[in-house]
């Protein structure tokens, strides 16, 4: 289960022909779009997932900012098995989430994990009983869905994407500037409002 709704499609299209010269090359790009725009997204997505999630069940699960593992659960990029490689961000997107190490190590031997594990290491952010895994993402859609929509894409698509990615202080200034943008809204201005007033926040994204 994935949250959020279809986005607008992927800048360029198919109107801009070939992304690659080599066709195979080109057909796996236009492939991984499939995924990637799940990380693209300006609002936050949440990966329930329960059963098996091997190969591009996995890869899915990884685009997404947060995910969610039933216990009983199953994972793994199994590519190695069949001579390939976890080619729909896999290899990209798994060292983010679980260190370099640990990626090189569960991609190289094709090995399949447990939720119980697969939480000990960082690849899923909550771990739950099966029959509670619908309520406990949704609630976790909901909790963010109650906040200032644009302090959310900020944080999310600025800061916190920059994070690892750049130097701290060039991070630093990624913050500074995403900080003014929620500054200078009318969602701070009706959080402090609400908070005065003590009511719910009515934030209109802006």
């Amino acid at each position: 289960m994935f949250t959020g709704a279809s986005t607008d499609s992927i800048e360029g299209g198919d109107d801009v022909g070939t992304r690659h010269h080599d066709p195979t090359v080109d057909g796996i790009l236009r492939t991984q779009e499939a995924y990637s725009w799940l990380e693209e997204a300006r609002y936050p997505t949440i990966a329930a997932v329960r059963g098996f999630a091997l190969g591009a069940g996995l890869q899915m699960a990884l685009a997404c900012d947060i995910r969610v593992f039933a216990r009983g659960t199953s994972v793994g990029l199994l590519e190695h098995k069949y001579g390939i490689l976890p080619d729909l961000g896999g290899t990209q997107r798994l060292p983010r989430v679980v260190g370099p190490g640990k990626a090189k190590e569960l991609i190289w031997t094709a090995a399949r994990i447990d939720a119980d594990e697969a939480y000990r290491i960082g690849l899923c952010e909550r771990l739950v009983d099966d029959d509670a895994l619908e309520a406990d993402a949704g609630g976790l859609a909901a909790a963010i869905a109650a906040q200032p929509p644009l302090a959310v894409q900020e944080a999310r698509k600025r800061a916190v994407e920059a994070a690892g990615r750049v130097s701290v202080a060039e991070g630093l200034v990624v913050e500074a500037e995403a900080q003014a943008v929620c500054l200078r809204s009318a969602d701070m201005r009706e959080a402090i409002e609400a908070f005065v007033e003590q009511r719910r926040p009515d934030y209109s994204g802006k």
